[in-house]
């Protein structure tokens, strides 16, 4: 009888690993109900508005606006990077970049780190970037990092499309100079006239 039981009890742990069934991890609420997973994670734990997410409780996203962009050379200019907590707890940023120039230049003053956002929060920040060659085209890649979950990063990219001289009186010559006195002139007696 002894032997009948073991094989039985043999012959049922080897079907049900056969079968792989999963014991579900852990339990979370979901629209008041309790749903057991196997995996993923429960964000805000024992609350209202507690959930269920299959990677993580901590999450953002990130963009450049615009995404292209032309610049003058030897000027800072801000472009607005977008940074937005879809995550269930506040968390704050920091940012980094990645440049495939060497004539890009990235000023990240007051930039990082981000300061705390609030779940749903969208902060936009304002690095400001210089060009020094009017050949530097190409793409510059902002990485920002949550500070509360290191390994939790998002990109977003910059595209330089070209770079042009500041325009100033040196870039016209003596005749454009001259068709502006005579215009100037021209609309002054006309003025006088009238």
């Amino acid at each position: 009888m002894r032997k009948i039981t073991y094989s039985f009890i043999t012959f049922l742990l080897l079907f049900f690993n056969s079968m792989s069934l999963v014991i579900p991890a852990f339990c979370c609420s979901e629209n008041g109900q309790k749903k057991c997973y196997v995996s993923g994670v429960c964000c805000l734990q024992n609350t209202e508005d507690e959930f269920w997410s299959l990677t993580s409780c901590r999450n953002f996203n990130v963009w450049v606006k615009p995404e292209k962009m032309m610049f003058t050379l030897g000027l800072k200019i801000p472009v607005n990077l977008y940074i937005e907590n879809k995550g269930a707890y506040t968390d704050s940023y920091v940012v980094n970049y990645e440049k495939y120039d060497p004539n890009i230049i990235v000023d990240l003053t007051g930039v990082t780190p981000t300061g705390s956002l609030a779940p749903g929060e969208i902060k936009i920040l304002y690095p400001r970037i210089a060009v020094l060659s009017t050949l530097t085209n190409g793409k510059l890649v902002f990485m920002i990092n949550s500070t509360q979950n290191s390994t939790l990063q998002n990109n977003a990219t910059l595209t330089i499309m070209e770079s042009d001289y500041p325009l100033s009186l040196p870039d016209f010559d003596v005749f454009g100079l001259i068709e502006i006195l005579i215009l100037v002139v021209i609309m002054y007696l006309v003025s006088r006239m009238l």
